[in-house]
């Protein structure tokens, strides 16, 4: 009978120790599968990302009027995150770029320009997913705006 006994326990442990393994014992935070990795992947329509990832080059204006060369490069790390960088005349004093938000009206940023912050936006026009479109947009620093235009030269 003392046999019988220890080898129904025997039963009964083995049996319960898998359901306690599986009980964590704490809380764990619930991680929705539906939740995108990075918000601006979330919220961007893939086909806004198509048109805006790529290299666009065109001009900015001056204060005083007269047009100079810039290009700007959007691009997607490793990680899914979406940057911006200006490049353009060494007279403009382009610093970094940061501060990237995505939305229906386009791309908004903080761009270091000339020993200034600025708030820069561009907006796509001529939305034609066949065609190369353009991005038109402005540099709101201090006491002034600098507008810009861009086209795709590379996607």
């Amino acid at each position: 009978m003392t046999r019988r006994f220890a080898l129904l326990l025997a039963f009964v442990v083995a049996g319960v120790s898998p359901a306690f393994a599986q009980n964590q014992g704490q809380a764990h935070p619930q991680h929705p599968q539906t939740a995108p990795h990075h918000p601006l992947q979330g919220q961007m329509d893939p086909a806004m990302h198509a048109l805006l990832h790529g290299t666009w080059t065109g001009t900015v204006t001056s204060s005083e009027g007269s047009p100079t060369k810039m290009q700007l490069a959007v691009a997607t790390d490793e990680q899914g995150m979406m940057s911006v960088k200006i490049s353009g005349d060494p007279s403009l004093k382009i610093g970094p770029s940061t501060d990237l938000k995505v939305d229906e009206q386009g791309l908004h940023w903080t761009q270091a320009l000339a020993g200034e912050t600025c708030t820069a936006t561009a907006a796509l026009e001529g939305q034609d997913p066949h065609g190369p479109g353009s991005l038109k947009g402005k540099m709101a620093c201090r006491n002034r705006e600098i507008p810009f235009a861009l086209e795709k030269t590379k996607g």
